[in-house]
């Protein structure tokens, strides 16, 4: 899951601290905007960002970076996430999705898979099998199936599934796919899989370069993010040695990557196997995080996922690097960069949500940054008490 749920705090910032600062203090100009308009915690801030980075008040960074945390785990708990079976949907819903396809006879769940209030496989008594999904509308997830069903039409017919129909009834947004069948793919050594995996990335980037609509740019999302700099100007948290050592960097590395992302590729930067179904070829799904972003960004991606499947970093980025043209172009400083961005990323979604996915994701990135940066793998906790 990208991070771009963390990335908007300054509404929460307690009138008490906006109080100490100066009338003029660009982030006290901004919360006082923010305020007036009464939202609720979902502000991309930009000037604060920009303050961070120089020498920002103290004080206003522990009440800032800790309600981040608290403000979204707050929002996550007034909408927890409940798979729910076909018998268990309104009866609205259920109607509604009829309408589309048929009367339904046989509804099969996923074995996987998070953002969704509902998703399954629908058989119909016509014959035809198509795959739906759905949230309710008053989550933050709307908007990610939104996003899907937004660039969907743009996606080359071969390696991803079309969206056949979507519709909002009873507070719920829905989306009827067409089925694509086969099983997740192996991203191991020597797997099969792998060759049909390159040529569906290289059909996409092919495809999708430049970026045939308006999204948003993974470059800003990750600056808005920050996660390095967060976690320096978060006084609850205690760097470990191997991290306090190198935070520094680690920021710097970080503020390089927000203008190497840049690009004007579709990417869908989510490439982990459940994403991708192999039979007679590799398909993509789920493109709910697609990006504008630089062509290399889904190489770079493969190559975390590849390390998760039991590649070693050096093999990883061989095989990356003879497949995709992107990668190759992309150079030695600019590849560390990266897995240094990522790793701060991960890390700061497993401190604020650590959900069970998250820690072996922090693993395999501090697999990479050790590889990256010529060390031997530190299994110590980044942060004191937080793995």
């Amino acid at each position: 899951m990208p991070a771009s749920s963390t990335s908007a705090w300054l509404a929460a910032v307690p009138e008490d601290v906006a109080d100490t600062m100066p009338d003029d203090n660009p982030v006290e100009v901004r919360r006082r905007k923010v305020a007036a308009m009464g939202w609720a915690g979902f502000v991309v801030d930009r000037e604060l960002q920009t303050a961070s980075y120089g020498r920002p008040r103290a004080r206003l960074c522990a009440v800032s970076v800790t309600t981040a945390a608290t403000t979204t785990r707050r929002r996550r708990s007034e909408h927890p996430l409940t798979r729910r079976d076909w018998s268990e949907l309104p009866t609205a819903v259920r109607a509604a999705i009829e309408d589309q396809c048929g009367t339904v006879t046989r509804a099969v769940l996923p074995d996987a898979g998070r953002n969704s209030d509902v998703s399954a496989t629908l058989h119909t008594g016509g014959g035809h099998v198509l795959f739906c999904k759905g949230v309710r509308l008053d989550t933050p997830r709307a908007r990610m199936h939104r996003h899907e069903a937004q660039v969907n039409s743009y996606l080359p017919l071969a390696v991803a599934p079309r969206l056949l129909w979507q519709v909002e009834v009873d507070r719920w947004l829905l989306l009827g796919f067409e089925h694509v069948p086969g099983r997740h793919a192996d991203l191991s050594p020597g797997s099969p899989d792998l060759p049909q995996v390159a040529a569906t990335v290289r059909v996409l980037g092919d495809a999708l370069t430049p970026c045939p609509l308006d999204v948003p740019r993974l470059a800003e999302q990750w600056a808005r993010l920050a996660a390095w700099r967060r976690l320096a100007h978060d006084p609850a948290a205690e760097p470990t040695a191997w991290l306090r050592d190198r935070l520094g960097e680690f920021i710097d590395r970080e503020r390089r990557t927000f203008q190497a992302l840049d690009g004007d590729t579709l990417a869908h930067t989510d490439l982990h196997p459940l994403n991708v179904l192999v039979a007679d070829r590799a398909r993509v799904v789920d493109w709910a995080w697609s990006r504008r972003a630089a062509p290399w960004v889904d190489p770079a991606f493969l190559v975390l996922r590849l390390i998760e499947a039991g590649h070693t970093p050096e093999a990883a980025e061989h095989w990356t690097a003879a497949t995709f043209p992107a990668w190759r172009t992309v150079t030695d400083e600019t590849r560390t960069d990266f897995a240094v961005a990522v790793l701060g990323a991960w890390h700061h979604m497993f401190r604020v949500d650590p959900g069970p996915q998250r820690a072996p994701l922090v693993a395999v990135a501090r697999r990479w940054v050790a590889h990256r940066l010529g060390e031997t793998v530190n299994t110590a906790p980044l942060v004191s008490g937080i793995w």
